[in-house]
């Protein structure tokens, strides 16, 4: 008899485990469900036509984000040579865009000359996209530098990179704010 209670204490550990982990699966399911924007959220999000972007070029779009006093946000959409789609959120005050010092949260200064290199109307990949503002002195200028293609600090100061926007690309757009 005491074998026969062994065998069913363990059975009963087996199946409380076994209802344990079914129960915690659809936990699981129900969270990472409730996280999803909903349908009408999702068709609020903004979409950009990334057909117009032919490869080596690049658009600025406004973001109808919050803006921090005079920062306002802005998309900056390359498609490389290859093709690939980057976007990044570079704040901006009025046209120029706004330099960071170190890190972007902390952008202050305005570069109204902010761009890629361009040779016959297409990005020159092995140039970085800077600040040649002649407002600012070498050392920062030299800071203000990324690879267009990476979004990479070339600086020697450890600054942040660009910052990436969140988004997804679906057919010819890229969705703004979605995951």
């Amino acid at each position: 008899m005491p074998k026969n209670h062994g065998t069913a204490k363990k059975t009963l550990w087996w199946l409380t485990g076994l209802i344990f982990l079914v129960g915690l699966y659809f936990l699981t399911q129900l969270f990472s469900k409730s996280l999803n924007p909903s349908a009408r959220a999702e068709a609020q999000l903004q979409r950009f036509d990334i057909t117009q972007i032919k490869p080596g070029t690049f658009q600025w779009h406004e973001l109808n984000t919050s803006s921090w006093g005079k920062i306002q946000f802005h998309l900056l959409l390359y498609k490389t040579h290859a093709s690939e789609l980057r976007a990044w959120e570079l704040p901006k005050i009025d046209a120029a865009v706004a330099m960071p010092d170190i890190h972007w949260w902390l952008s202050f200064y305005p570069c109204a000359d902010f761009s890629p290199t361009i040779i016959n109307g297409l990005v020159d990949e092995q140039q970085p996209i800077r600040c040649e503002d002649k407002e600012y002195d070498d050392s920062w200028l030299e800071q203000w530098r990324w690879s267009i293609v990476t979004g990479r600090n070339l600086g020697s100061w450890k600054m942040d990179d660009l910052p990436e926007a969140k988004g997804v690309i679906e057919g010819d757009y890229f969705i703004y704010g979605k995951h």
